[in-house]
Order: structure tokens, then sequence, then C-alpha cells
């Protein structure tokens, strides 16, 4: 991935490649404007990312409901909320900034621990 525009032009930047971590809680959207904010005075780039959560084995074993549940169709909707949440925070980051996205499966932690290494960032960004 190359780095975003202006990157290189200023080697005094401190944060140039900022991994931002959304949950749809105001300190999430907080966190992201705190990044975008960055990313704009550093000419530098952002991923934003968001992590479904693995369903619950109690829930999906139809334990809340006495059973027959549509297992898929409930998959299906959580990862659709997610991309939507995802989609709504990318659309917000101003066309100067460079921007990337993520949608991850799995303990939100452990996957932004797993994309700050692969990714080679050098600020993460999370609400509380």
């Amino acid at each position: 991935m190359a780095p975003g525009p202006g990157v290189e032009d200023n080697p005094q930047a401190m944060f140039r490649n900022i991994l931002v971590a959304v949950d749809g809680s105001p300190h999430g959207e907080r966190a992201l404007a705190e990044a975008v904010e960055l990313a704009q005075r550093n000419h530098g780039r952002l991923t934003v990312m968001t992590s479904v959560p693995d369903p619950s084995v109690w829930l999906l074993t139809g334990g809340a409901y006495g059973g027959g549940i549509d297992q898929q169709a409930l998959l299906d909707e959580v990862e659709q909320e997610y991309q939507q949440l995802l989609d709504r925070a990318v659309d917000s980051v101003p066309a100067d900034v460079s921007v990337t996205k993520h949608l991850v499966h799995g303990r939100p932690g452990d996957r932004i621990l797993e994309q700050l290494e692969a990714g080679g960032h050098d600020l993460v960004a999370v609400g509380r």
C-alpha cells in the first residue's frame, strides 16, 4: 500500500498511518474525528476498521428463544449492520484524506492488534 498523498512531503509528521477502530458509539465517532484531524495536519492516511463480533454460542443454539431461529439470516443481518457502520464512517472522512476500510470478524481487541501489526500503523485511535 502506497503512502497517502503528501506523506513523503512532511518527514517531520509523527502520525502518518493511523488506524481507527469504530463501533458506532459516540466515543468511536470522536476517535474518528480526532484521527481525521491528525491525518489532515500530517498529510497522513487512515485505515478505518470495525469488527463483527463472533456470535454467541448461547444465542445461536436458540437458548434465548427456545430454538428455531435462522442462524444464517441473523449472521447476515449483523454483518450488514457492521458494513453499513463502516461505510458511514468512511463516507464521513473528507476527500483530502486517503482512507482504506476493513471489515473483520472476531474479538475487536484481537483484530485491532492484528491490523496494527499488518498495516504498520503508527497510531491507533479508538473510543473508550
